[in-house]
């Protein structure tokens, strides 16, 4: 077990206590605000990504990823210079939204599909704000719902949600992670609980009703922790 410094200790012990005591003196305020994330968590994340985590964890315990960007691969694979399957990550974050971006490079990463180097440079720009939830919650809360004067400013405020984080993925390509060939990179080696992940997984190339379980489980278990961070 991991020991903290005596620092770091004091530090989170009065964290700790400043926190309890807040909920203790506020408690109105502290229920009304958990409300609102839970319902927030219930209303829009459930609904809007718990499908996607099922559907994508499916793709890729079938080995499916590379068949779905092939579309647009032509496109984005010379830019970004990176294999099918961290494009399919790129895809899914920019689709869908965090946590989907870093969760899909996680589940590529742990079932060895790409490499340690891109799966840094993945996770430094494809965990970003999904648009369904940015055009039907965070633009409204803001009063960009509508309105034909808005229209400039929710274009602009779109583009700059999703256009910055893929033009900061192209600089540090072709800075930070110019010198890594991501389609050449070596795979992480099996740990020793390699063989007990597998089993539990039916190996490399389950069946569909073993992926959609599977899936099942591990979308669940994931927007369960997203509601508890909320």
């Amino acid at each position: 077990m991991m020991k903290l410094s005596n620092k770091k200790s004091k530090t989170i012990t009065l964290l700790f206590l400043i926190l309890t005591g807040m909920l203790l003196v506020y408690p109105k305020e502290s229920l009304a605000f958990s409300l609102t994330g839970l319902q927030l968590w219930f209303n829009r994340m459930v609904p809007t990504l718990l499908p996607f985590m099922i559907l994508s964890g499916i793709m890729i315990r079938l080995n499916l990823t590379e068949h779905v960007v092939k579309i647009i691969s032509p496109v984005l694979t010379p830019l970004l210079r990176i294999s099918l399957n961290g494009l399919y990550a790129v895809t899914i974050g920019f689709l869908c939204g965090f946590p989907m971006g870093a969760r899909v490079v996680a589940d590529l990463y742990t079932r060895q599909m790409i490499g340690k180097r891109e799966a840094e440079f993945l996770l430094a720009f494809c965990n970003n704000i999904g648009p369904v939830y940015l055009l039907s919650f965070a633009l409204p809360l803001f009063g960009l719902s509508g309105g034909a004067e808005n229209r400039l400013l929710r274009i602009a405020v779109v583009i700059s949600f999703f256009g910055i984080p893929l033009l900061y993925g192209l600089i540090l390509r072709r800075t930070v992670y110019r010198r890594f060939s991501f389609f050449s990179e070596n795979l992480p080696k099996p740990g020793p609980w390699a063989h007990l992940r597998a089993a539990s997984d039916e190996s490399r190339h389950p069946s569909f009703i073993s992926a959609l379980d599977a899936s099942v489980t591990s979308a669940c278990d994931a927007i369960a922790r997203l509601g508890g961070y909320m």
